[in-house]
């Protein structure tokens, strides 16, 4: 069985196309995709993914993700 070795950061966000604007502002030129309705993924590395996906205000919590 092969294994795969990657990782996901799931950011919750109240505007997917403001945060996907600001995430590649931030990260320059990275591969974006769109895996399903209401979800983004940018390649921050290559293994390892950042996805944003849309929460309602009152599902947000505080996190912390540093680059």
């Amino acid at each position: 069985m092969d294994s795969c070795k990657s990782v996901t950061i799931g950011v919750p966000v109240p505007d997917l196309d403001v945060a996907s604007a600001w995430y590649r502002d931030l990260l320059g030129d990275v591969e974006e995709i769109s895996p399903a309705p209401g979800v983004r993924e940018l390649q921050i590395m290559p293994a390892c993914w950042l996805q944003l996906f849309v929460a309602e205000a009152a599902d947000l919590n505080p996190s912390v993700l540093r680059f």
